[in-house]
């Protein structure tokens, strides 16, 4: 079972104070009146966002620089009419604004820049958190004389806690007038958050009290990792598609030894909990309609082991992702339930496992009949199930070990280590392997499959 909910929260800014440098009459506002006769100033706009509410993650404390572009242009025709494509960045050119750490107020350094006579405007664009051209973004415009509106290309870290929350405004036709002599952001999202939530089926609570639950690993399967955002498009996110990844929370990436634990005995484990919720747990990826490619379809995993007093049970559980949409700015919580009555049944295309076995507990897994090779036989036109190998519903099967690491594995123990090997194929079918507690060494099992009649 899984549901899919999104969830939307509001940027929360402490900002309360404006920041200039090098500007006189601070204290008299209203005697400067004139454009022209007063610098630029920046501020963070503490209200909601006008547009979608955004994921809070980012914060005032952590969030204390900032990259400004600015571009001036004619009043009367703006940004969207001045053909924006040959503006140059003349006003601001990925200047860092930092935030005092004593008064809280914005500032810059270098040359002071003025508002412009009243027949221009300026049109200003800022991100955080701030690189220079060498950092973990692609910023362009690089250079004075190179036109266009700022982007930036991103490919987001498989190393969790080297992703970042980017955040992006724009303030367009801006004049002294219009703006009191204040810029003021009001920063937006730009990546989607992605967390997991598990449980155990709170119907299974009367199974067995003595059985605990480990999360080893969440992997979210073939996503795309790269994209360049456009600051003043409407839809700013253009996606490469030929860039994609996985990305894996487990024990060596954005986690603890185990991402999560649950004792069946405990109440609190039938309800969802947040994987990893108190360190570096969520996914900071680039929006975007996730990929329904043949062979690269998106998918949500979830590797877990069944402690069992007699056995433990290596499984997994996957979802389907393809053809989902993650928007900017918003937060996806994928809720997962793990029964602990059905057979667990690895989700894989594999025709080989590795088996880790325990020095006490006899392993057990569950492998599927959902597409096998029928190539092992040495016989590709037996004529059952689909092109792509998938066995029609009836179809009878038999299974077997065709080669391990361990010499003892092998066709005269199958009734001892492969209890269940044959049936009539229904609707994700499986067959069993079960490893005795005194193998002590990882196993590599090549299994064959057959159709009978």
């Amino acid at each position: 079972m899984m549901s899919h909910k999104l969830f939307q929260y509001a940027i929360l800014s402490c900002v309360t104070c404006i920041a200039c440098i090098a500007c006189t009459d601070l204290e008299n506002e209203s005697a400067v009146a004139e454009a022209g006769d007063s610098c630029v100033r920046f501020a963070l706009d503490t209200s909601s966002p006008a547009t979608t509410s955004r994921a809070a993650v980012t914060t005032d404390e952590t969030f204390d620089r900032m990259g400004v572009f600015g571009y001036s242009h004619s009043i009367t025709t703006g940004w969207a009419g001045t053909a924006s494509g040959s503006l140059l960045p003349d006003y601001f050119l990925n200047k860092m604004v930092w935030k005092d750490a004593d008064d809280g107020t914005w500032r810059y350094d270098g040359v002071v820049k003025y508002w412009p006579d009243p027949a221009r405007s300026v049109s200003f664009f800022a991100y955080a958190p701030y690189v220079d051209n060498q950092g973990t973004f692609v910023v362009t415009p690089k250079a004075d004389t190179e036109s266009g509106s700022p982007t930036i290309t991103y490919t987001v870290p498989n190393e969790v806690a080297k992703q970042v929350d980017l955040v992006y405004d724009k303030k367009l036709n801006q004049t002294y007038s219009t703006a009191s002599g204040i810029v003021k952001f009001q920063m937006q999202h730009a990546l989607s958050q992605i967390d997991v939530s598990v449980r155990l089926n709170p119907d299974d609570q009367s199974v067995d009290p003595s059985v605990t639950v480990e999360i080893t690993a969440v992997r979210l399967v073939n996503i795309y990792n790269k994209g360049t955002l456009t600051f003043a498009d409407a839809t700013p996110w253009v996606v490469d598609k030929s860039s994609i990844t996985t990305y894996t929370l487990d024990a060596t990436n954005g986690s603890d030894a185990t991402l999560l634990s649950f004792d069946s005995s405990d109440e609190a484990a039938f309800s969802y909990r947040q994987l990893n919720a108190e360190s570096n747990g969520h996914l900071m990826l680039i929006p975007q309609t996730l990929s329904s490619t043949e062979g690269s379809e998106a998918k949500l995993e979830v590797d877990y082991i069944l402690h069992k007093t007699d056995a433990d049970e290596n499984a997994s559980i996957s979802y389907d992702l393809t053809s989902q949409t993650w928007e900017a700015g918003s937060r996806y919580n994928y809720q997962l339930t793990i029964s602990l009555a059905e057979p667990a049944v690895l989700e894989s295309v594999s025709n080989c496992y590795m088996i880790h076995p325990n020095a006490s507990k006899a392993v057990t897994m569950n492998i599927p009949l959902s597409r096998i090779n029928e190539y092992w036989d040495g016989n590709t036109s037996i004529g059952h199930g689909t092109a792509d190998n998938k066995l029609n519903v009836g179809d009878t099967w038999t299974a077997s070990i065709l080669w391990s690491d361990i010499t003892t594995i092998n066709q005269d123990a199958i009734s001892t280590y492969v209890p269940r090997n044959t049936g009539s194929y229904v609707e994700n079918d499986y067959f069993t392997v079960t490893l005795p507690p005194a193998l002590l060494q990882r196993v590599t099992l090549w299994y064959r499959f057959s159709i009978i009649g």
